[in-house]
């Protein structure tokens, strides 16, 4: 054992004090040219990686999008079962081409929206009993306007870069006043007024009394029964982008949450500057998803639409009763 210590004693001391040996032990850093050529490989796969990571992402909320238009949908199908018929779209005043009705209560004619309406079917009851339908202000009533500060998630989409924001409505508060939606009605395949005396791009096009072809407008009732073209080849609800000219400017799921399809889709995004500061006049059906936008149809089913279909295509699926029945 003493000659084995003593052995390894001398192995040791001859191999640190032999330069050639111990020079065989120190390790080196890189050099310069290898530092930048591992940064330079870190850098390319970074480069790749990001728009998978991006891809992945927006893959992640446009199916979240999805989900929530299918959530809508079958809210609508529950209004429907319980009422016989779709919620009005909206319930105008006096004003922008709108009559109120002679008589009724005052939910019938003080602008609530057919998002309003649609509360109790999205777990939103209490938020709907906190309106005060009966006030004279209608839904610019102070307390009214608190109350639809509340965001309801199943009207927003998480690739919206606008997020969950009031926006400017009404002079009753300071500052913003409703929360926003990025949702829409489909009132009508071009355009559309209360009382139908806006000139239409295509008179041919069916208008009832009111100058709407669509499902959801001034207080509209319609009932499955009344969508002739079928009610899976009918729009019902679509996407919006919900920013406009203005600060803040967008759509309030309280009010005023129609559109109609005579712009296409993806139109917002097509054009700068906007015509006006009311971005829900001229925006149409938009979204931030590449390529298309989210619809429901009045089936309650959920489909992404590109924003290359044929323009006479997409009117036709706004019009309920047009005598045509087209595939997409």
């Amino acid at each position: 054992m003493i000659i084995d210590s003593m052995s390894q004693i001398q192995i040791h001391e001859a191999v640190t004090r032999s330069p050639k040996l111990r020079g065989r032990s120190v390790s080196r850093g890189f050099t310069l040219v290898e530092l930048l050529v591992v940064i330079a490989i870190i850098g390319v796969l970074v480069g790749l990686l990001l728009p998978a990571v991006q891809a992945a992402r927006e893959a992640a909320r446009r199916a979240q999008c999805m989900n929530n238009y299918k959530q809508v949908g079958l809210a609508m199908q529950n209004y429907h079962g319980a009422h016989g018929k779709f919620p009005s779209g909206i319930n105008m005043w006096s004003g922008f081409g709108c009559s109120s009705p002679a008589t009724g209560p005052i939910k019938d004619h003080h602008g609530w929206g057919w998002g309003t309406f649609l509360l109790p079917y999205l777990e939103k009851e209490a938020v709907y009993d906190q309106f005060n339908f009966d006030a004279a202000g209608g839904y610019g009533d102070l307390d009214n306007l608190l109350a639809g500060q509340d965001f309801v998630p199943a009207y927003l989409c998480p690739s919206n870069d606008q997020g969950a924001e009031l926006m400017h409505c009404c002079s009753v508060l300071d500052g913003p006043d409703l929360a926003g939606t990025h949702m829409a009605g489909v009132a009508d395949s071009q355009d559309w007024s209360c009382d139908g005396t806006w000139p239409r791009p295509d008179p041919s096009k069916l208008a009832d009394e009111r100058g709407a072809n669509g499902i959801l407008f001034q207080r509209s009732g319609i009932a499955i029964r009344n969508i002739l073209d079928g009610t899976n080849h009918t729009l019902l609800v679509g996407e919006i982008i919900g920013s406009g000219a203005g600060t803040n400017r967008g759509t309030f799921w309280v009010t005023w949450d129609i559109q109609h399809t005579g712009n296409g889709i993806n139109l917002p995004l097509r054009i700068d500057p906007k015509p006006s500061p009311w971005s829900v006049d001229e925006n149409g059906f938009a979204s931030h998803h590449p390529g298309g936008c989210h619809f429901v149809m009045a089936s309650g089913s959920a489909v992404f639409f590109s924003e290359s279909i044929d323009q006479n295509t997409l009117e036709g699926l706004a019009t309920r009763a047009d005598e045509e029945i087209l595939d997409y």
